[in-house]
């Protein structure tokens, strides 16, 4: 008999926390928790329970230094676990 070894899926977006996402211009915000990246956009599931889908480049310069934080989270989990035998 032989066992396998079963990597736990841990996804790093169910862990995000609301905080307040601002445009790059600084005149419009929301209150949101991230839920989805994609290459050009992100989905934010806001406060209120609808969602919302926001271009990379009209997030603030912090906002997008967020996303990029969790691409990179994700990125090494990914990594971990193809790593596994």
């Amino acid at each position: 008999m032989t066992e396998k070894k079963v990597a736990k899926s841990v996804d790093v977006l169910d862990s995000t926390k609301t905080r307040t996402w601002i445009d790059n211009t600084g005149n419009w915000g929301t209150d949101g928790r991230l839920v989805e990246v994609r290459e050009n956009e992100i989905q934010i599931l806001k406060t209120n329970g609808r969602t919302c889908t926001v271009p990379m480049e009209r997030l603030s310069e912090a906002d997008r230094a967020y996303v990029d934080s969790i691409r990179a989270q994700v990125s090494e989990l990914l990594f971990a676990m193809a790593s596994v035998d």
